[in-house]
């Protein structure tokens, strides 16, 4: 985790702790942005060369500019109904959390 993604981490674990959740389990979203399909007629734009030819990329690669806040969008409208009931989102960093109720935290996870 980069220092800013560690900051908004501990502000969110600690805001969440004084509210009384103690039960935390963090997910990671593996090849986040490579689920966010390119729009059609727009893969040209990331067009690479290697001596094997020219390719386009059908998935969002790794390191364009709104990579991240549309990622992030994506992550907040398939979490929408659980997020600050018992989750929260950063980019690909998914906070589960619960109070006490062991059980209750496996069913949301």
């Amino acid at each position: 985790m980069t220092q800013e993604e560690l900051i908004v981490l501990w502000k969110t674990l600690s805001e969440l702790l004084q509210k009384g959740f103690i039960c935390f389990t963090k997910l990671d979203v593996s090849a986040a942005f490579h689920k966010i399909r390119i729009a059609k007629d727009q893969e040209w734009m990331t067009a690479f060369r290697t001596r094997y030819g020219l390719f386009e990329w059908l998935v969002t690669p790794f390191g364009l500019a709104n990579a991240p806040s549309t990622f992030q969008k994506y992550i907040n409208w398939t979490l929408r109904e659980y997020l600050d009931e018992f989750c929260s989102a950063y980019i690909d960093n998914v906070l589960v959390y619960t109070n006490r109720d062991l059980r209750q935290h496996w069913k949301h996870i």
